[in-house]
């Protein structure tokens, strides 16, 4: 059977999502000379990498204690899905694409990125047209609290489109 077949059936939505606020939360958050879109920037990309290794301990770091999706899972919930992912599927890989992220408040930060995820390692020279990948969008509201790490607070996703040979 298709890993990537069964990788779409199970949890794909809040995964990507997850992944998503991992990726903002994670190290290079603390240097005073970034910029906060590059530690932003830096977070989604670390992220990104525990996602595809796994890690769902350190995914769910990067989440507040009052976190919440758009349907209503707390941090606790999304870590035991995020668990039970990547027991089931040891594959991972993702192509990341930040839409944008902007600065409402200078402790807040509001992303909107693109995530495209398959069973496959897929090099980014291939073109997105020519894997076989489930498409999200993702919307995350990014705290930094008490002059700590990005971590995120909110996250909605929307499945866009299947994309695949």
């Amino acid at each position: 059977m298709d890993k990537s077949l069964i990788m779409r059936s199970q949890y794909p939505g809040w995964l990507l999502l997850v992944i998503t606020l991992i990726l903002t939360s994670l190290t290079g958050c603390s240097r005073e000379q970034d910029s906060p879109e590059a530690q932003i920037r830096a977070l989604l990309k670390n992220a990104e990498l525990a996602a595809e290794s796994g890690d769902f301990r350190e995914l769910t770091k990067l989440l507040t204690d009052n976190f919440q999706d758009s349907r209503g899972r707390d941090k606790q919930a999304i870590s035991k899905l995020l668990r039970i992912y990547f027991l089931r599927n040891k594959s991972i890989h993702l192509i990341t694409r930040i839409q944008s992220v902007d600065f409402p408040a200078p402790d807040h930060a509001q992303v909107e990125l693109a995530i495209a995820m398959t069973a496959k390692p897929t090099h980014e020279q291939q073109g997105i047209l020519n894997i076989n990948a489930d498409m999200h969008r993702f919307n995350l509201s990014i705290v930094k609290q008490d002059n700590k790490d990005w971590q995120v607070l909110y996250l909605k996703w929307d499945r866009k489109t299947r994309v695949g040979r």
